[in-house]
């Protein structure tokens, strides 16, 4: 018996026919497949491990049963093998929390213990337990989780150096309970009490972010239009982004949005708008409206760099599709957003009415066949559900 059985010429072979013999199954049939492969098979590691998780996984109607089979089988595989367990503990508990999140079970909901193993898993699977992070905001279930991360920060610091810095662990339990503090009592501000519980991530650098963050998720600080066409990127990045804590604060406040689904629209708009004005040769605004029938491209120029082209959204998006565990939540809280952020565009005057229809008739022709994979491969039917709703709601 070696390692690597399966990449031998017959290791290679029975892989293959496993794998076909399990997509041709009933779902009886696969999850029977999936006891017994573990127990017999004596080259069973941990690349077996993850790819049956991924498969069953996939396999699975939307039904609280099956779910609760499934979470079963993971304890098994655990149970027989607890050393590849432990290899792959980012990926068990990240499928482990998922089907937790769509039992839809108020006995079932997210606790503090199983969030003190994702945290604890953090360093040591960090991909994973980000993929986790967005399931947990998308479905609604990250109260433990803006609870223990400030706690757990001093300590995944310490390895920053290990896994390329760990500042967005810190930034994200910060948005997480900036956003929760302004869902609860939208004049939360750093002197309350709340604020104790998240001492460990701000430090003196962050402390001022987080009274503009709070302030502009409040609504009572906004950005004028001239500001992101002013200064340097990093300044102009700087208006987008405080412009969009605005808005994902509206969406909380007013458009009943979960605080924690918003913040993962909030985190895809940085990171969009940041590769947005890096390829925008912006000039400045023009002082003379275009004409009607001008070129896309040419009104673009003309208006303030937060407006995109329609295509941008959608090769944005691509960018997911070759990550081993990326589930479609960001994908689909950040379409699902675009429609009310041109509304929201137009309404503080950084856009006209003309130009966001146009936007949104060309967001509806790119965006669907950039999601073609997560439609094809993605396991949340909720989340498929909402994501059609959110193109439907773009096209009408």
């Amino acid at each position: 018996m070696t390692d690597n059985y399966y990449d031998t010429e017959e290791g290679l072979r029975e892989w293959a026919g496993f794998w076909e013999r399990f997509e041709a199954g009933g779902l009886e049939a696969q999850f029977e497949m999936a006891y017994e492969r573990p127990e017999t098979d004596p080259h069973f590691d941990g690349e077996f491990a993850f790819e049956l998780m991924r498969q069953l996984w996939a396999s699975l109607p939307d039904d609280a049963d099956t779910y609760r089979r499934y979470l079963d089988w993971l304890e098994a595989v655990r149970e027989m093998h607890p050393a590849i367990a432990s290899r792959q503990r980012g990926a068990l508990l990240y499928h482990e929390l998922w089907a937790t999140c769509l039992l839809d079970d108020a006995e079932a909901s997210i606790d503090d213990e199983e969030i003190e193993r994702l945290l604890d898993a953090f360093v040591e699977h960090p991909a994973a337990c980000d993929a986790t992070f967005d399931v947990l905001m998308y479905h609604s279930e990250a109260d433990a989780l803006a609870d223990a991360m400030p706690r757990h920060w001093p300590s995944i610091r310490e390895y920053a150096d290990e896994i390329g810095g760990l500042s967005a662990f810190a930034w994200l339990a910060l948005m997480l309970n900036a956003a929760r503090a302004v869902d609860r009592d939208p004049t939360a501000s750093l002197e309350d009490a709340w604020v104790e519980r998240i001492e460990p991530v701000i430090d003196a650098e962050r402390r001022d972010d987080a009274r503009r963050l709070l302030d502009h998720l409040a609504g009572r600080s906004t950005v004028d239009p001239d500001e992101p066409e002013i200064g340097p990127l990093e300044a102009r990045l700087d208006a987008v982004v405080r412009l969009a804590a605005e808005y994902v604060g509206q969406l909380i406040r007013h458009e009943g949005w979960h605080w924690s689904r918003a913040i993962l629209v909030f985190d895809m708009f940085d990171e969009f708008y940041r590769h947005h004005l890096e390829q925008v040769d912006y000039e400045g605004p023009e002082t003379i409206p275009p004409e009607p029938n001008t070129p896309l491209e040419d009104r673009l120029d003309a208006t303030s760099p937060v407006a995109f082209h329609p295509d941008e959204p959608a090769s944005y998006l691509e960018r997911f599709a070759g990550r081993a565990l990326s589930p479609g939540h960001q994908r689909s809280a950040f379409v699902a957003s675009l429609g009310g952020w041109l509304d929201f565009l137009v309404e503080r005057a950084f856009i006209d009415e003309d130009l966001a229809d146009t936007l949104r008739e060309g967001l509806v022709e790119t965006l669907e066949p950039s999601l073609e994979l997560v439609f094809e491969r993605d396991a949340d039917p909720r989340m498929l559900s909402n994501l059609r709703e959110a193109l439907d709601e773009l096209s009408s």
